[in-house]
């Protein structure tokens, strides 16, 4: 028999001889309730952050005031977690499965899988330019890569900040410096999955020689 819903039931078994000789026995089955999880809460980010897991579980019709005994991570990369909700940090960039069990005090039980997005972080290995003498044009351009690169992002935002209250865009750029000086130089990648990387570097804008 299936029961439509957990609660304590009352079963009744009554015997009969063929000569109607009779008997009665009265017993109870609980029918526990098992543990529901309608939800996994997991936020796609960029490499190296740490990724925040949650999760919303019930137990439906709970006669018996059933709770959460045991909750058992599963993140994807051999690494797992036993608390309703906490942050996972992933060696690599990837997509990850991850499953979460729960188990109720009644030994009831329960799965649920999902996914998490780890994106591939940018890396600026350098802005190459040159000190030059006032007043020539500074050239710059960079070395950038995406390392573990599985989702095959781009770098479309290249955004510079020469330092002294002017900006640029593209891959490379130039820019003439209004006095002769010192000046940090600011550059900031950002890929088609948002994220970032920033690098900076000193140009000298050098005092022309008279004579």
């Amino acid at each position: 028999h299936t029961y439509v819903l957990p609660n304590i039931y009352t079963h009744t078994l009554f015997v009969q001889t063929g000569n109607a000789c009779r008997d009665t026995l009265v017993d109870q089955v609980n029918i526990w309730p098992k543990p529901s999880i309608n939800s996994i809460t997991e936020i796609d980010i960029c490499w190296p952050n740490d990724v925040a897991f949650s999760n919303n579980t019930t137990i439906p019709n709970n006669w018996d005031a059933a709770t959460i005994a045991q909750w058992d991570w599963r993140f994807g990369d051999g690494q797992t977690g036993n608390v309703p909700t906490l942050l996972h940090n992933y060696a690599v960039p990837d997509r990850y499965f991850d499953t979460l069990f729960v188990r109720s005090s009644d030994n009831c039980r329960d799965t649920l899988t999902g996914s998490v997005d780890v994106w591939p972080k940018p890396q600026i290995d350098s802005i190459i330019t040159a000190d030059v003498c006032d007043p020539e044009t500074v050239f710059f351009t960079q070395s950038t890569q995406i390392p573990n690169n599985w989702d095959n992002a781009t770098i479309p935002s290249y955004l510079w900040d020469f330092g002294d209250g002017n900006t640029g865009t593209g891959p490379s750029t130039s820019h003439q410096y209004a006095i002769p000086g010192a000046y940090t130089v600011r550059l900031i990648v950002v890929t088609s999955d948002a994220c970032r990387d920033t690098l900076l570097k000193t140009v000298n804008l050098l005092v022309l020689a008279d004579g």
